[in-house]
This record gives structure tokens, C-alpha cells and sequence, in this order.
């Protein structure tokens, strides 16, 4: 007999995009799922498109987000998983694609490895209407203490949750931050293979696409929310982590926190949230003031020396000396 799938999907604003994600699901060739949207307050006409599509289809489930949970769509994928009834759980974001083997897919593995705890597949890119194969590989070792390294100080994330299809056992007694607006994925896995210690598998099948929006890096709105979230992030994910692994991971941590002011930080992005990450860093992983020298004064090169000549110099010099 096949096992009950839960799709859980929260949408806010998405009901030009959300129709073809449902689509998506519903030409599934594994049909014994459920699909619970939980709604974070849109004004758009997504009301009155998923009426259509709960109409349509039993299987799809239409909620609101209750008024007592924060806004946000952490708040949502709790709430929906606290309604779900299946023995697997598949998050899914409203923007992005499955292809229509993806859960069949994903269930002959837990299936096929009844030991394992979850299982993560390969996703493209959707660039507009183009899509793109990622090229980047799924990690070779599947140990979760090399994965805890990734998801911290990795070139890339090792996976997120529209990629993997969990057993319901696994994440039982974990839960999505509601406080955090931006990098929910990376504090869920992370909590949950601190916590839980599960096994899994990746699968090099891709079977899902990731939609793309460069834009939004653009929106000062959006970087100063996610500087913000980065602290939240952080304070939740060290208050997990043991000394041993910070003390380990403290210089790489550093090379992280330096890169992401680097890419991100932007003329109009207020200082107190470049300075609060790095005062919260010397706190927490014992900065050497050289550190937190050169971390400050990249904040500034961005602030006031990136449209002149000399500031990629400068960038340089720094990159070399935070990884000494």
C-alpha cells in the first residue's frame, strides 16, 4: 500500500505563479498525496484561484494562516504541517516546479532504504521560462557531520526542503523558526541533524525546479531584512551548536560572515546591522580584534568606497587578510 504523502506549501502574493507549482503537483504520477496550502495574508487573488483548484481536487487543502501565529512563512509550514496526516512530508515553495515523477521517485527510495530517515534529489533552475540544469554535484558523503560543515561554511547548501521528502518520524519534534523570515531552510536542516542525528541518501535524479529572482538582491528592503535575519539566524544556530564546533569552524565562520557583507552589504543598508553580526560573532566565537578590524572595514569600503577607484583593490587585500 502506498504511503500518504504530504505536500505542505505556504504562499503569500504568489497567484500569478502558484496555479502552475499546483499543476505540477497534480500531474504527479504517484497520486496518494495530499496538498495543504496555508496562506500568509495575500492580497491578491489567490483566494479566489484556490477555490478553483480545491474544487477541482480533493486532495488540495486551502487554509489561512491563524491570526495568533506570526506572519511569515515559517508560521505557515508549521501550521500546515500540524495538519497534515501523512507518513512522508514534502515542503514545497508556491513558485517552484515538480516534475511529474518526483514523488514516486522520492517514495521508492525511502522504500527501497527503509532504514534511512529522508531523502534528497537534484534540482534544476528556472530562469524565466528557461530551465537550467544545476550543475553543482550532491555531496559525496552522506555523514551529518560533513553536512553540518556545509550548510555553515560551504561554497554552496548542500540541499533544501522542496529538494528532500522526509519521514514524518524524523521531523516530529522539529519545527521551523517563526521568528525568521530568511534562511528558514539552513536553520530547519541544521536543527534537525544536531537534534535528530537521521541517515539519509542523495540521489542524483533531478526531479524538481528552483525558480530564480536575481532582482530581489537589488531591493534594499530585502538586504536589510536579510542582514536582520542573519542574526536571528545565527543566535538560533549557535545556541545548538557545542563550543568544540565553533572553536573548530571559528576561522571559516569568520571567511563566511566577511563574504556575505561583501556580496550584499549596500550603501543604504544601516551600519548597526553590519555592526551588531560582528560584535555578536567576537562574543560568540572569541574574534581576535584583527578580525573584527577587517570585517568593519569592509562594511565601510561598502558604504563609501565602492563606486571609486581602488575599492576591488582594497576588497582584495581584505578577502587575503580575514583568511589568515
Amino acid at each position: 500500500m502506498q504511503e500518504l504523502v504530504s505536500i505542505i506549501i505556504p504562499t503569500y502574493n504568489r497567484a500569478h505563479l502558484i496555479g502552475q507549482t499546483l499543476d505540477s503537483v497534480l500531474d504527479q504520477t504517484y497520486t496518494h498525496w495530499e496538498c495543504i496550502v496555508v496562506d500568509d495574508g495575500s492580497n491578491d487573488y489567490t483566494d479566489e484561484l484556490l477555490e478553483l483548484y480545491t474544487e477541482r481536487d480533493s486532495r488540495i487543502k486551502y487554509h489561512h494562516r491563524p491570526a495568533d501565529r506570526l506572519k511569515g512563512a515559517n508560521a505557515c509550514r508549521n501550521y500546515g504541517f500540524e495538519l497534515s496526516k501523512g507518513a512522508y512530508i514534502q515542503w514545497f515553495d508556491s513558485d517552484d516546479l515538480m516534475l511529474n515523477s518526483m514523488l514516486e521517485s522520492r517514495t521508492s527510495q525511502l522504500v527501497k532504504y527503509s532504514k534511512i530517515d529522508f531523502v534528497v534529489s537534484s534540482m534544476g533552475l528556472l530562469d524565466g521560462i528557461n530551465r537550467i540544469i544545476d550543475h553543482k554535484k550532491n555531496p559525496e558523503i552522506s555523514e551529518n557531520g560533513y553536512i553540518i560543515k556545509m550548510f555553515l561554511v560551504g561554497a554552496y547548501l548542500p540541499y533544501n526542503v522542496s529538494r528532500t521528502l522526509y519521514k514524518r518520524s524524523v521531523v516530529q519534534q522539529i519545527s521551523f523558526n517563526e521568528f525568521l523570515q530568511r534562511f528558514q531552510d539552513v536553520d530547519f536542516n541544521l536543527k534537525l541533524l544536531i537534534n535528530q542525528n537521521p541517515t539519509f541518501k542523495f540521489v542524483d535524479i533531478l526531479d524538481c525546479y528552483y525558480r530564480l529572482n536575481k532582482s530581489k538582491y537589488h531591493n534594499s528592503v530585502f538586504v536589510n531584512n536579510m542582514f536582520y535575519n542573519l542574526y536571528i539566524f545565527y543566535q538560533s544556530i549557535f545556541a545548538t551548536l557545542d563550543k568544540t564546533t565553533k572553536q573548530n569552524l571559528k576561522q571559516q565562520l569568520a571567511v563566511k560572515l566577511f563574504q556575505f557583507i561583501k556580496a550584499y552589504y549596500k550603501k543604504d543598508t544601516p551600519i548597526k546591522l553590519g555592526m551588531n553580526l560582528i560584535f555578536y560573532f567576537k562574543r560568540e566565537l572569541k574574534l581576535s580584534s584583527r578580525k573584527v578590524v577587517i570585517l568593519i572595514l569592509i562594511i565601510l569600503c561598502k558604504r563609501n568606497w565602492y563606486d571609486r577607484k581602488g575599492y576591488f583593490r582594497i576588497a582584495n587585500f581584505l578577502s587575503k587578510a580575514i583568511g589568515e
